[in-house]
């Protein structure tokens, strides 16, 4: 299999649809910069060039792992939704909190990474096959660089995560939990 210079028309429909949710997602993150910031802009920046790029016909095999990671975001704004309807204490919340972190870290921390090394790799090896070279450099960065958004927002999340699952059962439990000090 090709990796660098593969190409299939079907998947072209794909990267398409994938284009429009990054376009909304970007105007969503300018739209309401102060709720959302830097990291999120370029999250969407790096997603539309990328698709750009994708839809060069080269480099579509890395539209797999840099795509697949947004399956988390289902859980996400499903956990946004059940906080808004005030459902934040429910164990619906908490499974669901559960499956968004399984994923983000096999997904986004795990098979993301592995394939932001790779490329990076084979990109410094100079093992880039007919693809124009800027667009091979530019898709290691940006596994680079999502990779280590993800780590910070890997943090953030785990921080989450600690509240939901532990801290913040002393409230379920109506306050018998041991004070902290």
């Amino acid at each position: 299999m090709d990796k660098m210079g593969g190409y299939n028309e079907q998947f072209e429909y794909l990267l398409a649809t994938a284009m429009g949710y990054y376009i909304w997602d970007l105007s969503i993150c300018l739209s309401d910069y102060s709720n959302y910031g830097i990291m999120y802009l370029i999250h969407g920046g790096l997603g539309v060039f990328g698709l750009f790029v994708l839809t060069s016909r080269q480099l579509q095999f890395y539209a797999i792992p840099y795509l697949l990671p947004e399956l988390s975001s289902v859980f996400l704004n499903i956990r946004h939704l059940l906080k808004y309807a005030g459902k934040a204490n429910s164990l619906a919340y908490e499974v669901n909190f559960a499956l968004f972190l399984a994923a983000f870290i096999s997904i986004r921390v795990g098979f993301e990474a592995y394939h932001s090394y790779y490329l990076a790799l084979n990109v410094y090896r100079g093992d880039t096959g007919d693809v124009f070279y800027p667009f091979a450099v530019y898709f290691a960065i940006l596994g680079i660089t999502l990779t280590t958004l993800n780590l910070i927002w890997l943090r953030q999340i785990l921080n989450a995560a600690y509240y939901t699952f532990f801290a913040g059962s002393k409230k379920k439990r109506g306050g018998q939990a041991r004070k902290e000090e």
